[in-house]
């Protein structure tokens, strides 16, 4: 008989006595031993020709197994069925998972082996400790597999069963099935309590100490299960106060160089993780304070081997230690900055849970049906102005006051998209242009009063009016501009009238003359890993906190700025050296700057905090600004100090972006990614408004190719409100009105009193093709002023719709676009959705 043949033909035999097993125990135990002898050959071929039989799912083979072993009352026959399974189930022939493992968990195998094992607890014969075993082996295979087998287990009140197995059992073969047994139990936050009070920390303690510290597969699985044990908090506190566990962890460090290959690795990786979820507790902390732990672990960073793959236990001792080491607080006076909004009369801010439910989006239909209601509970009837924005504060929402809205309020909205009504009904899209005795303007869709700051610090408290001289153009702001200007002054004029809450002192040079990218594809940097590790461990030791200022933007919003038109004298001051300073001068207030705070560490190392977005503390990402006074050649180091995110890009290869005005002037303009020794890691600086977490710094090494140059330094590649102001203002210039339809107009004010431009791009009317029978397409960008590559892709964007391979879309669509949606956010220097976003009132109807 061939083997298939022979194994189909035991499998029938097994079928035959299925239905009355203890009726013919003789013929069910000679068939099972023959069977369990050929799945245990040590004929390779044997063995596969018979396991790959059993795997097959259409044959039936394991469940008729698995039937046989829960109704078999004859031990000697249980523990061939049983060694059968284990052989099925083992991570042989190439495979880490068995394909058993999975056709058994369908079975409902682990309810069935778990009975069966609490059924041989009370028996007490050396045989049923055999079959205990291979029922273990079973179950430790499927539970890795089963997602609810720590459910299961709790169901049918075993889970203190297996604990009192290890306990038990913890120097015989069964330890490293119960290991496994236990790992899976402990992923669960229930089942991980119940073991806990059941004293399974002092369990492990002992299985340690009996398992020794000699390299093996068992050391590792039991670190790992204490690594899974940890996470519960409960286990956490069990392993500091009841247990010697924190010792033993320890000691693993005292010898990890007895170990070698993946097998240190995971070890010290294990072990690592561990202690990194007992420092989160107090009581953690304090225990590794008190020993040498922390003297141990960084001697074991200092003497890890240069190779990536030690990164990760690097980065994860740089976290314990930073736990456990000393907190310092931000060195500035508060967290919010020097930058803060007042909001208009009338407009609050609550969270997402604390919106009534009386607020809602208004529609004409839902108005009239509830005109007669009457107000809402306590006035909180209001209309959202501001969709719930994501952040680490919670969903925020401004409120405007109550108020009424029906199909005549709606109707003023239709005024932007006046092109698709009948020419009839189209409103005046000029009315009020020329009204110069209000502060308000009638711009389309104006709808909050502007915020009178009074005697505020920026002598532009207030927005100017100008006659608006161009047909193309509803945005005051540009409406008196000479179509004659030099860009570069138009660029400073226009600045000079954007709103700001600090008041800026000078224009960026690179926004002014239209700062690109160099136009190649560069590079990415190369993670030096013994710079970082350098890096880290210095950061480990401790800073140096007392560090010279050299700029405080907290000082510096108290003066009063310029009355006069914005400029830039960067060329005039680019290779003049400044007697007297011995440091870099910093620069951020421009429009979209953001530095906070410079501080000398030492000659020609810097400490940087940068401005948190308007009326908040959080969002510490977007950094612009400028420094000169520089010697060439020569390495300075930038540290900025309160990052939040728990990772950046800066990780993976991404650089800093790099202008330098002496290479503008030499004829070589544009943005170039810079730096070296790029790193990104959490320091011991303490953020009081993120529950005590640390922040982390971004740190990379800048080398200026000239001395006493002006240079700006960014996060990505900027791009101002004013840019796109002057770049609108060029357009309207040169667009052709025989060829394409380009006008600009005002969606709204921002809440600080910004114009919010909304475009409209079509091609001209005529009689075969009028503008009102198109499709109307709506594109909007800059939400998070700090993403500002989207303001790049619209650039791009715009300059297709009006070229003239566009000419067949503008045939078809109408296009409207708000290119800023943030504006108070970019002109700000903000790194997210800051309070101050735009009214979003203004609706389409």
């Amino acid at each position: 008989m061939t083997e298939d043949t022979l194994n189909d033909a035991l499998l029938e035999k097994l079928r035959m006595f299925a239905t009355k097993p203890n009726d013919n125990v003789e013929l069910v135990r000679s068939v099972a031993a023959r069977l369990h002898s050929r799945a245990a050959s040590q004929d390779k071929s044997v063995k596969e020709r018979t396991l790959y039989g059993l795997w097959k799912k259409d044959s039936g083979s394991l469940e008729l197994l698995l039937n046989l072993l829960e109704v078999m009352r004859d031990h000697i026959t249980s523990c061939s069925l049983a060694g059968i399974l284990h052989e099925c189930v083992s991570p042989k022939l190439g495979r880490r998972h068995s394909p058993a493992v999975k056709q058994l968990v369908a079975m409902n195998a682990t309810q069935v082996l778990v009975r069966l094992i609490q059924q041989q607890q009370l028996k007490e014969t050396y045989m049923v400790e055999s079959l205990l075993q291979e029922l273990l082996w079973i179950l430790a295979q499927v539970a890795q597999k089963d997602a609810r087998f720590s459910i299961k287990v709790r169901l049918l009140g075993a889970t203190k069963m297996f604990h009192h197995l290890l306990k038990t059992h913890d120097s015989s073969r069964m330890v490293f099935p119960l290991l496994l047994v236990i790992k899976a139990l402990a992923k669960n936050s229930s089942t991980a309590t119940v073991l806990a009070k059941d004293g399974i920390c002092s369990t492990m303690d002992k299985t340690i100490l009996t398992i020794g510290f000699s390299p093996s597969p068992r050391l590792r699985l039991a670190l790992n299960v204490l690594k899974t044990l940890s996470k519960n908090k409960l286990c956490c506190g069990r392993m500091v106060r009841g247990s010697s566990l924190v010792p033993l962890l320890l000691r693993i460090f005292e010898r990890w160089e007895h170990y070698d290959g993946r097998m240190r690795l995971r070890i010290c990786s294990f072990a690592l993780a561990t202690l990194q979820h007992i420092c989160l507790t107090k009581a953690g902390r304090k225990v590794l304070r008190k020993g040498s732990g922390l003297l141990l672990l960084h001697k074991f960073s200092g003497l890890c081997p240069d190779d990536k793959t030690y990164d990760p236990l690097l980065t994860r001792v740089c976290a314990i230690l930073n736990l456990c080491a000393e907190k310092h607080q931000l060195p500035v006076a508060n967290l919010q900055g020097p930058a803060s909004f007042a909001l208009p009369p009338g407009v609050e801010i609550v969270t997402a849970g604390q919106r009534s439910s009386s607020s809602r989006e208004t529609s004409p239909e839902s108005d009239e049906d509830s005109s007669d209601e009457g107000p809402a509970e306590d006035g909180k009837g209001a209309e959202e102005t501001l969709k719930e924005r994501k952040g680490s504060g919670g969903s925020l929402l401004l409120v405007s006051p109550p108020s009424q809205r029906d199909l005549d309020d709606l109707m003023q909205y239709s005024r932007h998209v006046a092109e698709l009504l009948p020419a009839g009904d189209r409103p005046d899209e000029d009315s009020g242009s020329d009204d110069e005795d209000t502060d308000e303007p009638c711009r389309p869709g104006f709808v909050l009063s502007l915020v009178d700051r009074g005697s505020g610090p920026s002598p532009r408290a207030r927005p100017q009016r100008h006659k608006l001289v161009y047909d193309w153009c509803g945005l005051g702001i540009l409406g008196d501009i000479d179509r004659h200007k030099d860009p570069h002054a138009a660029y400073c004029m226009i600045a000079s009238r954007v709103r700001s809450v600090l008041p800026f002192v000078k224009v960026s040079y690179p926004d002014m003359v239209g700062g690109e990218g160099c136009g190649a594809l560069e590079p990415l940097h190369v993670k030096d890993r013994r710079v970082c590790r350098v890096k880290l461990l210095k950061s480990m030791e401790g800073s140096s906190f007392d560090c010279r200022v050299v700029y405080d933007l907290d000082e510096l919003s108290s003066e009063k700025g310029t009355t006069e038109e914005l400029a830039n004298d960067d060329q005039l001051r680019a290779g003049q050296w400044m007697p007297g300073v011995e440091h870099l001068l910093f620069e951020s207030r421009f429009e979209s700057g953001n530095l906070r705070k410079a501080m000398q560490v030492n000659d020609r190392d810097y400490n940087l905090i940068l401005m948190p977005d308007v009326n908040s503390t959080h969002h510490h990402q977007w950094f612009y600004f400028s420094v000169s006074n520089m010697e060439a050649g020569v390495p300075y180091t930038f540290n900025i100090i309160n990052c939040e995110k728990q990772n950046s890009q800066f990780n993976y290869g991404m650089k800093p972006l790099l202008y330098s005005v002496r290479d503008a002037v030499l004829g070589r303009p544009g943005w170039v990614r810079a730096g070296t020794d790029i790193c990104y890691f959490r320091n011991s600086y303490q953020n009081l408004a993120n529950k005590g977490l640390c922040y982390y710094t971004a740190t990379f090494t800048v080398e200026f190719q000239h001395a006493y140059d002006v240079c700006y330094l960014a996060y990505h590649y900027p791009y101002t409100y004013s840019q796109l102001l002057t770049q609108l203002w060029r357009w309207g210039l040169l667009a052709s009105p025989s060829v394409v339809y380009f006008r600009v107009a005002s969606l709204c004010l921002t809440l600080n009193g910004n114009e919010t431009p909304v475009l409209t791009i079509t091609a001209p009317e005529s009689k075969t093709n009028p503008i009102k029978k198109r499709e109307l397409v709506f594109l909007t960008a800059r939400v998070h002023p700090g993403e500002s590559n989207a303001s790049w892709v619209m650039l791009g964007t715009l300059r297709y719709l009006l070229g003239s391979d566009a000419q067949d879309l503008r045939s078809c669509f109408v296009f409207k676009v708000v290119p800023m949606l943030n504006i108070d956010g970019v002109v700000n220097g903000c790194g997210n959705l800051p309070q101050q976003f735009v009214s979003t009132r203004t609706r389409l109807v």
